[in-house]
């Protein structure tokens, strides 16, 4: 792994993270138990994902430890019991899909954002200001 212009061997990536999810709908009892596609129904729910990630080489010194945010949707399959209800099967595999980053603004852009938005609205202050003085 290259790290600062560096190669690292052995590099052991540590930390924790949570997921936050408001939870899923689980669906009723399958219509026709005998459907596979309804004893097996996918949920899907979203999620946000908040920690720190830490890298350090396998003799102990620190690399690097860094902040994680993210958001996106979980997936899985459930499994109908065959008499009242939906659970997770014992092999259960969960998928986190992660929305894509968005891309911050950098501050000249905000700048020039703001710069802008402030001119337009004192030419327009002028221009009403000017008809009513000539009216």
């Amino acid at each position: 792994m290259i790290i600062a212009d560096a190669l690292h061997s052995n590099v052991i990536f540590t930390g924790v993270v949570a997921f936050k999810s408001p939870g899923a709908i689980l669906p009723g009892a399958p219509i026709d138990p005998e459907n596979s596609a309804q004893n097996f129904p996918i949920i899907s729910a979203p999620f946000t994902l908040t920690g720190t990630l830490i890298a350090q080489q396998s003799g102990g010194a620190r690399l690097f430890s860094a902040d994680v945010i993210g958001t996106g949707r979980v997936r899985t399959a459930l499994r109908w019991n065959g008499i009242d209800a939906f659970r997770l099967d014992e092999g259960a595999t969960f998928a986190y899909l992660f929305d894509a980053a968005q891309p911050t603004p950098e501050p000249g852009s905000l700048l020039l954002i703001g710069t802008g938005i402030v001119g337009a609205l004192v030419g327009r202050r002028r221009t009403t200001g000017s008809r009513s003085a000539t009216v």
